[in-house]
């Protein structure tokens, strides 16, 4: 099952957390972070770089999703969070049906 981490702009998630989180959750990572009133979404497959992600919102607020895969192809496109508007984003665990043709 996939990882949700909500960080508020004063908390911090170790290297450890990170480490375990990407390597249990190996198929990709996905983070949506609010900052000066804009809301941006990085997604990525190597690992490496989600860290540095992290890193770069350690002083913001942050939704932060590893992926671990049990439908649908193993690529960038289906990391979350995904944008639901210009101003929201969404990230789960499971399943989602009825959103899109052939579900």
């Amino acid at each position: 099952m996939c990882l949700i981490i909500v960080k508020s702009s004063s908390a911090t998630i170790s290297d450890e957390i990170i480490e375990k989180a990407t390597k249990v959750n190996r198929d990709g990572w996905g983070i949506a972070v609010a900052a000066s009133g804009r809301l941006s979404v990085r997604h990525g497959m190597k690992m490496g770089d989600a860290k540095a992600a992290i890193r770069d919102a350690e002083k913001e607020v942050a939704l932060v999703h590893f992926r671990l895969a049990s439908a649908g192809k193993v690529c960038e496109e289906n990391c979350q969070p995904l944008w639901v508007s210009d101003s929201l984003v969404i990230a789960h665990n499971g399943h989602i049906t009825g959103l899109a043709d052939g579900d």
